[in-house]
């Protein structure tokens, strides 16, 4: 079953408004096979991975090796995780080199629950994001329905919905200009 455009936010949209906002961007994933491109000795000189997505990241990234194995490489050097909306499914299995859940502990923002029935596509997604993140032990954090709410824990930048697409932006921007190249 597919799902309409108007219901899901626009992935073009959102990267405009994250490059718009990101002029030191190094590396932006806007694909699952997007992060797995080269070797993962290439990967080392990345500073940021940014998940960009809509409804279909549901279903691709969760089970992303690559992209997975891309996010904890920036991370474990110091780098910066930032994911929009839907996004943070690239996180729900994302373990860390000691085993633990990039998510766990962490405050965590997503597309909720209640946004996903408010656009009828709560029996469509192959799971509630909100839920899974919390089971994976995220602090998940939210607003009401549809407003901004950014969430940034340790190198961990998260946003709720497409209208948190620039603060998450800026939250990036401030976390990598306060950390040597």
């Amino acid at each position: 079953m597919g799902i309409a455009r108007a219901q899901r936010p626009s992935s073009s949209l959102l990267l405009s408004l994250l490059i718009a906002a990101l002029p030191v961007l190094a590396t932006a994933c806007a694909a699952p096979g997007a992060a797995g491109q080269g070797e993962p000795s290439a990967w080392a000189t990345r500073r940021v991975a940014i998940v960009l997505t809509n409804h279909g990241t549901m279903w691709d990234f969760p089970g992303d090796a690559s992209l997975q194995a891309f996010a904890r490489s920036v991370y474990e050097r110091g780098g910066v995780v930032a994911a929009v909306c839907h996004g943070p499914a690239a996180l729900v299995n994302l373990r860390l080199s000691d085993g633990r859940y990039l998510v766990a502990g962490k405050q965590v923002a997503a597309f909720t629950n209640e946004e996903e029935a408010a656009v009828k596509l709560d029996t469509v997604v192959p799971f509630a994001l909100e839920s899974t993140l919390r089971q994976r032990g995220a602090a998940f954090v939210e607003s009401p329905n549809f407003e901004a709410r950014v969430a940034v824990s340790d190198r961990l930048v998260t946003g709720q919905n497409p209208a948190s697409a620039t603060g998450t932006a800026e939250a990036v921007v401030v976390l990598l200009s306060n950390r040597a190249p």
